[in-house]
């Protein structure tokens, strides 16, 4: 009796590990971060995210960069883009506007991404 209890345990818990191991696999596949055109959805207000940019009309002198994507980190914030930087967050969530970081309306965000996890060091 004792036998079979441990063995039905035994049982119940490598069908719970491989439930588990293969829900961890696929929510892992899932969560992968991806481009997400800004014409599908936007980023929530002011998480820092990013981004695909282009700019349509740089200055003369950036005249080699005009219509080419580029990639950095930005946040969306009441209807505007500004570039990344935790002193552009910090005066977004006090005063809803921060100038000096408010993207060009010549650069055109067409896609974001979400950040990736900071590395973490992995100790056995």
């Amino acid at each position: 009796m004792i036998n079979e209890t441990l063995e039905a345990n035994r049982a119940y818990q490598r069908d719970k590990d491989d439930a588990y191991n293969r829900g961890y696999k696929q929510g892992k596949e899932d969560a992968e971060p991806h481009w997400i055109p800004v014409t599908e959805r936007l980023p929530k207000n002011n998480d820092p995210v990013n981004v695909t940019w282009i700019n349509h009309n740089p200055e003369v002198y950036y005249m080699d960069i005009k219509g080419k994507p580029f990639t950095a980190t930005a946040h969306y914030h009441n209807g505007h883009w500004y570039w990344y930087s935790s002193v552009t967050q910090d005066y977004l969530n006090e005063y809803d506007v921060w100038t000096p970081d408010l993207i060009d309306k010549d650069v055109e965000i067409t896609a974001w991404m979400p950040l990736p996890e900071p590395y973490k060091v992995v100790t056995e």
